[in-house]
């Protein structure tokens, strides 16, 4: 149980310092401020969608105000 929680802290950490990273650029830390996301499985549409997370911005504003409950 200590590997399986250690894992998950690392994890945190991680994307805790991506995320202070993509907000002292500015661009949202889930599409890394291109607006948009590739399927991630590949019998899926290849076109690319807007990212749910900032409505296609790209922007951390809009990332924060979309995600306040994460």
């Amino acid at each position: 149980m200590g590997l399986m929680k250690a894992i998950s802290n690392r994890n945190a950490r991680k994307y805790e310092k991506h995320r202070s990273n993509m907000e002292l650029l500015g661009k949202c830390p889930d599409c890394h401020g291109t607006g948009f996301h590739m399927p991630s499985h590949i019998f899926d549409d290849m076109s690319p969608d807007d990212c749910p997370h900032c409505d296609g911005s790209g922007q951390y504003t809009n990332w924060a105000e979309n995600n306040q409950y994460r």
